[in-house]
């Protein structure tokens, strides 16, 4: 039973309706029963029903996005789309000034013989025509022939059978990062089940852009996609809403939606039914009315509601569970309800000669690191895992190489565990004392651990420190604690690619020069500029004069003024501090500002115009 309603507003907000993609072709599945009771009537066009997230506390710049959602009619033909959202293209606007938004969505998908997630990715255009493509994201993983689209817009997608469940809670988990190898930007899906909390990778794709990141409204919409199951009832709850601000790099909560449904379409009837409770976000759509005009009237347009959830979101457990040798290769396993496991950066060290080979790998479907190319002797491997949270777990272990044979063990790196069995006892001292004395023959990595006081040598200080520590005694020195071995060589990138030239380190600007065009003939132009963690300003309000630049072709004059690269913030106004503009997320990619129609009230309760880049 649905929690009472909190109250509700309503809002009016403008979107972009994406609607059915035509699918090509589908991998033979079993045929799916839909659960729903209700009646079908093909005859009804349902509705199709739409959530907006609250941004207003972010940048609009994200690197993740986190939701949770089920239903209990797995409708047959329905798209639950749960994160619509664009990359950024600004790095594209300078060689190509019309270039479209780049869009994206994922989430799950019911048809007559599948069950399965779906992430899709539309062309990269100049302007909107269709045939003039910039680029393409192309997808990575898994591997296999591209999946093209077509209908409102083409693209690449991909379809993953995934046996999802009716009643049931599940995490849709979209995050970006850059590859090492490729210097691009790759976005992936996963999904985890609540229930189990088993985590999947469904795909992940290069988006051919290397400093984009996820924008837009980050919106979910539900819809019905084939006339034959038009009336069937389809519903949706979502909670537990977040998103990773790259600017702000810090997790927002974003407990505040707005709902909709698809009242601008006349071909579309039935029921449209949004709740927002405290615990869940709710729409429903389908059913057919018996007197529709007297349903619209009673049922609402728009809600706008908060549900409660944590701070932060759930980001699972971070445990290794084996790592071991595989002929020549090194294979780690995480355990399926892991956290997803993103890249490793691994250091290779010689235990006779303390030579370090590093490697790193920013592919999470990689669990694998060839030794086939070490000689015979005595390695120390030291990985760091990092995961899709940016969280991180280091793991030893030890590798005798011997005719291209691998054994292994676990290892770990402490402060005076000359022995190696992973733990500082007398034992270390006796066999410290037995090599300083020369009764036994020690490598460089066992007289590294074992000279704890780091002066270069193994003595009988370094027993004598051990002993005191064994007893409790304080030293200044880190004793039994996990150490580094520094420094380390340029990791070698995996998968490999050809280095470019090294180039000289360059210098970060000191300023940048900001445009803005008065297309409101505002004259004698100001611009106020700021950091917002310093809060410093450049100059005093209402900031200082900008110079004339140039006219367009439609004769508005175009102003310019240089600001300080620590400004985050800026406001565009006159001499006399008004009219002006709202506070202004500075862009340093973006070619410059113009003034909308549009206004808003600023902290202060004044109305001010909202300036856009362009």
């Amino acid at each position: 039973m649905k929690k009472s309603l909190k109250k509700l507003t309503s809002f009016f907000v403008s979107c972009t309706l994406l609607s059915t993609i035509a699918i090509s072709s589908f991998s033979p599945a079993s045929a799916v029963q839909n659960t729903s009771s209700a009646v079908n009537d093909p005859t009804v066009a349902a509705h199709c029903i739409y959530s907006y997230p609250d941004l207003s506390q972010t940048s609009g710049n994200f690197l993740s996005f986190m939701i949770d959602f089920k239903t209990d009619n797995q409708a047959m033909s329905t798209y639950w789309q749960l994160c619509q959202a664009n990359l950024d293209v600004s790095e594209l606007k300078s060689q190509y000034p019309n270039v479209s938004n780049a869009t994206f969505y994922g989430g799950f998908q019911i048809s007559p013989n599948k069950i399965n997630t779906l992430f899709s990715f539309w062309d990269i255009l100049n302007g909107t025509d269709e045939s003039n493509v910039i680029t393409t994201p192309t997808r990575i993983y898994p591997e296999g022939a591209e999946h093209l689209f077509g209908g409102e817009g083409n693209g690449h997608n991909y379809f993953m059978d995934y046996e999802w469940k009716p009643d049931t809670w599940y995490t849709l988990l979209v995050h970006c990062w850059k590859d090492k190898a490729t210097g691009k930007t790759f976005i992936g899906q996963w999904i985890r089940d609540i229930q189990n909390g088993e985590w999947i990778l469904t795909s992940y794709f290069n988006t051919t852009l290397s400093e984009t990141c996820i924008q837009g409204g980050m919106s979910q919409f539900m819809e019905s996609f084939s006339r034959p199951y038009w009336g069937l009832k389809r519903d949706m709850y979502l909670k537990n809403i977040y998103t990773y601000d790259k600017i702000k790099q810090k997790w927002f909560s974003l407990d505040k939606m707005s709902m909709y449904y698809s009242y601008m379409f006349p071909d579309k009837n039935g029921t449209h039914n949004m709740e927002i409770t405290d615990e869940y976000f709710y729409g429903s759509a389908g059913e057919k009315v018996e007197n529709q005009a007297l349903y619209d009237s009673q049922n609402p347009k728009f809600l706008t509601g908060t549900v409660s959830q944590p701070d932060m979101p759930d980001f699972g457990s971070l445990s290794l569970n084996t790592m071991r040798t595989d002929n020549t290769k090194l294979v780690w396993d995480f355990s399926k309800n892991n956290a997803p496991i993103l890249s490793f950066d691994t250091d290779i060290i010689n235990t006779d000669t303390m030579a370090v080979t590093s490697y790193s790998c920013t592919r999470p479907e990689i669990h694998e690191l060839s030794l086939d190319t070490l000689s015979d002797g005595n390695y120390l491997i030291h990985t760091q895992f990092t995961d899709v949270f940016d969280r991180n777990l280091s793991y030893d272990y030890a590798v005798t190489v011997k005719g291209k044979t691998l054994t292994g063990k676990p290892s770990a790196i402490l402060s005076g565990d000359f022995n190696e069995d992973c733990t500082v006892t007398i034992k270390d001292v006796i066999g410290i004392l037995r090599e300083n004395v020369g009764i036994s023959s020690a490598n460089r990595y066992q007289k590294w651990l074992g000279d704890v006081n780091r002066d270069d040598e193994i003595s009988v200080k370094d027993a004598v420190l051990i002993q005191r520590w064994l007893v409790n005694e304080e030293t200044k020195y880190p004793i039994g604690k996990t150490v580094d071995i520094s420094p380390s060589p340029a990791p070698v990138i995996l998968p490999q690619i050809q280095e470019s030239p090294t180039q000289p380190p360059t210098q970060p600007p000191v300023s940048h020069t900001v445009k803005f065009t008065d297309n409101k003939n505002w004259g004698n132009i100001f611009i106020y500029a700021w950091n917002d963690t310093t809060q410093l300003s450049a100059a005093e309000w209402p900031g200082v004069a900008m110079q004339y630049d140039s006219s367009n072709s439609y004769g508005q004059k175009i102003y310019k003024a240089d600001i300080p690269s620590s400004c985050t913030h800026i406001i565009f106004t006159t001499k006399d501090g008004s009219p002006q503009t709202q506070d202004i997320l500075f862009d340093s990619t973006a070619n410059g500002y113009f003034i909308t129609d549009d206004t808003t009230t600023n902290s202060f309760g004044k109305t001010v115009y909202i300036a856009k880049s362009w």
